[in-house]
């Protein structure tokens, strides 16, 4: 016996509108967490090149990224290549750490 699609397709708007038991309940911020967790790993490392313009002025950035988990972080300036400026802040980084308490 075949189901014709609209009859599939009634049953299945049905099954999705109806509200789901509070133990089926989803915890959405408990899912991303998770999803970012599983994406992001253990630790990263990235290279990256910020570029910021304004209607008068435009700079751009090189940064070496690192981060660990989801507390510990690194940030170092490579490069930084303003208009006639040349490079016054390459080296300069930023560092944050978990609380210590």
């Amino acid at each position: 016996m075949k189901i014709p699609p609209l009859a599939l397709t009634l049953c299945w708007s049905l099954l999705l509108l109806m509200p789901l038991p509070r133990c089926y309940a989803l915890d959405l911020p408990a899912l991303i967490r998770e999803v970012e967790t599983r994406y992001q790993g253990a630790s990263s490392h990235a290279l990256v090149t910020m570029e910021i313009r304004t209607a008068h002025w435009q700079r751009s950035l090189q940064l070496e990224i690192w981060s660990q988990g989801r507390d510990r972080f690194l940030a170092r300036i490579k490069a930084d290549q303003r208009a006639g400026r040349g490079n016054p802040e390459g080296g300069s980084g930023g560092l944050e750490l978990p609380a210590q308490g």
